[in-house]
């Protein structure tokens, strides 16, 4: 997505530029923008640590999130490989 790294599933889902843009975007507008990756950190253990900060009634929905964040991010890296496609994030 961003060629300046092995795309690798740490960097592909959290450390690109492409997909912290998309993070920030989604996070913020639903008013948890503090819990945007950063740092080195696996997806596994960068959501595990959110999740833990999100209130319990709340966590149903975050786990929802970030498993169809993280698909669409690994679908639009695949558009982009297999069909030479893009998209922009709004």
């Amino acid at each position: 997505l961003c060629d300046q790294e092995p795309e690798l599933l740490n960097h592909l889902l959290l450390q690109c530029s492409f997909s912290k843009q998309v993070w920030y975007s989604i996070l913020h507008a639903i008013g948890m923008a503090c819990l945007c990756p950063d740092g080195h950190v696996s997806w596994a253990q960068w959501w595990l640590a959110s999740r833990i900060k999100v209130p319990a009634r709340r966590r149903g929905g975050f786990d929802t999130l970030v498993l169809l964040v993280s698909w669409n991010i690994w679908k639009e890296q695949n558009s982009r490989f297999y069909n030479r496609g893009s998209s922009a994030v709004e």
